[in-house]
């Protein structure tokens, strides 16, 4: 699996100064993707309990998006595990897309048959959030929407995702005739995954 990743943030709402501190992006190399930020509410009780003594965070509520990309191999009936650390207590969405290629048939006239793949996002408690079906498209996509305002949403969803790749029955490459047929052992497949969360930024006066 190559190691190599990027990993960006794009503001969908520009504003020129927050408070919120800076966002910092590390690639980890050992199949992790691993981002961290710092907010000026600590935790979810905090923020709760900020709103029920009838205040609130100062600044704008905003919404951010994170996105990255990993490529990979991964054999005929097994899987591959790529983990996502997020730290952001105000998570809206995960998403995923798993996009491959199968190759043309090696022999002249000969049929390729098609490579089976599904995805699936795993939240840090272990739950299954959504998955794709098993497919032959050459793309499936998976995506979790979440509500940050439950009870449990930090024990829950804060800290390591995973996502899954899992490759299904990779089909053979048959000459015409079935004279001759070389195995599939697995193929290769490119992931690009999405999160998205919400957090109050501070609006500046122009002056």
């Amino acid at each position: 699996m190559s190691l190599y990743k990027t990993l960006f943030e794009t503001q969908k709402n520009q504003l020129k100064t927050g408070i919120i501190g800076m966002i910092f992006i590390t690639v980890i190399l050992a199949g992790v993707f691993y981002v961290e930020a710092q907010a000026d509410v600590a935790n979810l009780d905090e923020l709760q309990g900020l709103v029920e003594e009838g205040g609130k965070p100062e600044g704008e509520l905003v919404e951010k998006t994170v996105r990255g990309s990993e490529t990979g191999n991964t054999n005929e009936n097994d899987m591959s595990e790529i983990d996502l650390t997020i730290e952001q207590i105000m998570l809206t969405e995960v998403s995923c897309t798993l996009t491959w290629q199968d190759d043309g048939s090696s022999y002249f006239r000969g049929t390729n048959d098609p490579d089976y793949f599904k995805v699936s996002i795993q939240a840090p408690n272990g739950e299954i959030l959504d998955d794709s079906d098993l497919s032959s498209t050459g793309s499936v996509t998976a995506t979790a929407r979440l509500d940050y305002e439950e009870s449990d949403f930090e024990e829950n969803y804060v800290g390591t995702w995973a996502i899954l790749v899992e490759a299904g029955e990779c089909g053979d490459d048959h000459a015409p005739g079935g004279f001759r047929t070389t195995s599939d052992t697995g193929n290769e497949w490119t992931l690009s995954i999405t999160y998205i969360y919400e957090e109050y930024q501070e609006e500046t006066e122009e002056g």
